[in-house]
Parts: structure tokens; sequence; C-alpha cells
């Protein structure tokens, strides 16, 4: 079973609260966060690494790096991981988990350097809501774009939290749908999506998105339906790029795979299986979801601006005509050999 050989890693409240619902299914967790308020609501949770000195990142992504820093005994428990596959679980809004995901997949990769440490890293990403702070659109924007650019890493399942008013809800959607993925042993003489096909899948870079059909009588509208509109990820970017699609039925008699073709674009694998409870469909090595990506930037960008505007026009008392007396700094720096990134964080460490 694929599930004994994942772990995941909760990065920051939302990530561990996920994670926190994986951890309650068995699987080996860990939990890294600043805030005491965070890891104490975590009941329950073990294996919590915190990262002493920083009670929050108080919204910015490069306290978080800092942080890190300042506590890379973290790292050394990372290494003890002996699952072959590590979901990083985070939020993109916040500044602990989406200023960790991107560094401590560098990490993991430089691990990977090592024959003896050889991971396949997955990222389970949540996207903010429309109407949360303009902080946290730049903070989702700037996180997606560093996930997006970097080579070696696994699928990314990109979750909106626009999709469902609870998002407590959308959390428990999740951690049952990835494990059923993840757990599903069915079978059956008309074929089945063995368990190398499911870790070609999710070692697939690029968007991750699952899905299952619980009635009896499977329909391709339900199928396209769980796939575009009645669920919680992000929308498929319509450019017909995918890599992998997986199709795991409920009864013998199966469903065309044409009208998701069609629907998606043409994969370079198919894989079929039969005798599942429930029907699941997954599609790996699809584009990242740039035309959304792209509404959250502009989104972002303008109300930047309506912010300046509003301060510009704001009444404002005049300036003293006093000279300076604080010296100019020295602004001058050397150029710098390329380092690696645990190199980075020991330079940053105070």
């Amino acid at each position: 079973m694929i599930k004994e050989n994942v772990a995941f890693i909760g990065l920051g409240a939302c990530g561990g609260n996920i994670a926190l619902g994986f951890q309650k299914k068995n699987y080996h967790t860990l939990f890294i966060n600043g805030s005491e308020q965070d890891n104490q609501a975590l009941q329950g949770a073990r294996n919590i690494l915190r990262l002493k000195g920083f009670d929050g990142c108080g919204g910015n992504r490069k306290n978080a790096e800092l942080a890190l820093a300042n506590n890379l005994e973290i790292i050394k428990e990372i290494r003890k991981i002996k699952e072959d596959i590590i979901f990083l679980v985070f939020s993109t809004g916040g500044s602990t988990g989406s200023g960790l995901a991107p560094i401590i997949c560098d990490l993991i990769l430089e691990l990977n350097e090592d024959e003896a440490f050889s991971k396949t890293i997955c990222c389970m990403a949540v996207l903010p809501k429309r109407t949360e702070a303009l902080q946290k659109h730049i903070n989702a924007y700037q996180c997606i774009k560093e996930l997006s650019e970097k080579s070696g890493i696994g699928g990314c399942i990109l979750i909106d939290n626009n999709k469902m008013d609870d998002v407590m809800k959308i959390n428990g959607v999740i951690v049952n749908l990835l494990d059923l993925f993840l757990t599903d042993e069915s079978y059956s003489k008309r074929g089945n999506v063995d368990k190398s096909e499911r870790l070609i899948m999710l070692g697939q870079r690029g968007a991750l998105l699952l899905s299952k059909v619980c009635t009896s009588k499977v329909t391709d509208l339900e199928i396209l339906e769980s796939l575009f509109t009645k669920n919680i990820f992000a929308p498929i970017e319509p450019d017909g790029v995918v890599e992998h699609i997986a199709v795991i039925n409920s009864t013998e008699e199966g469903i065309s795979i044409e009208p998701i073709k069609k629907a998606v674009g043409m994969p370079q694998n198919v894989f079929i299986g039969y005798g599942a409870k429930k029907t699941i469909t997954v599609l790996s090595g699809l584009s990242f979801p740039i035309t959304y990506l792209q509404e959250i930037k502009e989104n972002a960008e303008l109300s930047h601006k309506e912010r300046i505007k509003n301060r510009s026009n704001s009444g404002q008392l005049q300036e003293l005509n006093l000279e300076s007396i604080v010296p100019t700094p020295n602004c001058n720096s050397s150029v710098q050999k390329k380092v690696s990134r645990l190199e980075m964080l020991r330079q940053l460490k105070k």
C-alpha cells in the first residue's frame, strides 16, 4: 500500500490543521510552526517542531526563512524521514507555510543528491479567498511562482478556498480524497491502476487533481463535473497540457475516457482500473493554473494601486526643513558565488 510510504509535513497553522487529519489516519506526520498558540490548537499532534524565537512570521514570508536559519536542527528531523514520498502541506496566503515551502523543497532536493536520501516531493498548497487581505494574495502569487519554477519536485495539489465557505470542511475533503487514492487496492480482471502507475502520477511535475464520484452508475457528466466544477481545486488551465490520466472505476462497465481527453487534453499515459468502491479520477502533470494565478496577480496590483492612491489623497503634515544628521549607509556589496540553500540559511542565522 502506497500509504505506508508517504509522510506529511504541515507548515504553519493551515498546513498543521490539514496534516493533523492525515496523522489521524495513521500517516507519519511532522508539524513546523513558530506560533505557540497555533501549536496548542493542534490537539493530539505529535512531532511538533517549534521555530524557536519566532512566534509567527507576521505576514512576511522572508521571516520564515530567517526562522528556519535559526532552527537548523529541524533539517536533521527532515533528514530522518524514512518514507519515500513527502507531502509539504501549507497555505500560500500565510507567511510561515508559503515562506518555508520553497526553501524546504530546495533542502530536500539538495539532500536527494545523496543516493541514501532519495525522496519524491509533493506539495499541497491552499490558495486564499478572493476577499482576503492584499498581503495574502501577494504571498500566494510569489509562493506558487517560486514552486512552479523548481525542477525536480513532483505533483502540486492546489486547493482553492473559494470553493467552500467552511475551510475546515475543505481540509476534511482533501484528507479523505487523497487517502482514498493512496489506500485503494482495488483489482479486476479487466485492468488495474497499480502502485507503479500511481507513483508515476505523484512524481510528475505540475498540478495534480483528484476527484471521486460515489454513485453506483457513473456518467461522463458526473466525471467532468467532478474535475471542473464540483471540487475544491484551482481551475484547470485551459491549454490542453496533461501528462497522465487515471480512472479507477467503481463498476465493471467503466466510463469512456474520450470526454475527459477532449476536456483536458491528450495525455502521455492513460491508466484504467476497475473494481473500486468509488470512481476515482486523477489528472497529473497539468500546467499550473496560470490564468487563475494571473487573476490573483492583477487583483493584488489593483488593490496596491488603490492603497497608494488613497494615501496620496490623504491630508499630510508639512515636512520640517531640517538637515539630516543621519549618515547615509554604505550600500556597496560584493558579488558572492552561488551557495546552497543550507549555506544561505547558515549565513542568515543570528
